[in-house]
């Protein structure tokens, strides 16, 4: 008998995850040493003891700011630059090469180069949404660039209103790329803004306490923020999707 559509990939899901968690148990038990690999109920123990901090959670509120706010602003910067940029060739001539330089070069030198040109609570911001900006920047164009001539030249003749316009032609041509982009965009902003954290050690940071982790070779800690890190990288792409989902 089938399992049902909605439960089966749930089971899939969650035997995948436990696979992972006892191949991680086995590796630790091998490793035998807390030092190098701890297991995961060590883990679990020492995000349970941050979790009754109160530094714990202004650190992860103030990561999700920064981090947010850098998204955000990389969203909105990259969708008009794309924007732009597919309208006026002269802008795309010269707003490609610096966007391909920002895709291609490595996170740690925009952050090292940062450091000296800003405080230490913005950089976090900055680099996530310079991460952020070529992913939408490029889907933007390419969203304009597939949008059906034949089908607004129709609407040009017939004279539709803009929200016609916008169910015929722009909705099926924008949406799809841009959901992309903002579910990849997630998951990169976390991950540059997580390193800018790290390198430039804000007081009330996730990536902070990663940093301290390793200082002290306390490397329970270090996997437990990195546990939670992942955790909450996964949610805020999940409600991006449903958010994103629902928009088409």
């Amino acid at each position: 008998m089938m399992c049902k559509k909605e439960i089966c990939p749930l089971i899939k899901k969650t035997g995948a995850i436990l696979f992972w968690i006892a191949l991680w148990y086995i590796a630790a038990i091998i490793v035998d040493s807390t030092l190098l690999m701890p297991t995961p109920l060590q883990t679990a123990d020492r995000l349970l003891e941050l979790a009754g901090t109160a530094k714990f959670y202004q650190a992860l509120g103030m990561s999700l700011l920064r981090i947010l706010s850098g998204f955000l602003l990389g969203m909105i910067s990259g969708a008009v630059l794309g924007l732009l940029s597919a309208k006026v060739h002269t802008v795309k001539y010269l707003l490609d090469p610096p966007v391909s330089l920002i895709r291609t070069a490595p996170v740690a030198s925009f952050i090292v180069l940062a450091l000296v040109w800003m405080k230490t609570g913005v950089l976090p911001v900055f680099i996530s949404s310079l991460m952020v900006l070529p992913i939408f920047y490029s889907s933007i164009q390419e969203g304009i660039f597939s949008i059906d001539k034949n089908l607004r030249e129709y609407c040009d003749v017939i004279k539709a209103a803009k929200s016609e316009r916008y169910r015929a032609y722009i909705r099926p041509a924008l949406l799809p790329p841009l959901r992309i982009a903002a579910v990849n965009g997630a998951g990169l902003a976390w991950k540059s803004g997580i390193a800018a954290e790290v390198i430039c050690r804000p007081y009330f940071a996730l990536g902070t306490l990663l940093s301290n982790g390793k200082s002290t070779l306390d490397t329970s800690q270090v996997f437990a923020v990195t546990l939670t890190i992942i955790i909450i990288s996964m949610l805020f792409s999940a409600i991006l999707k449903k958010i994103w989902g629902q928009a088409s």
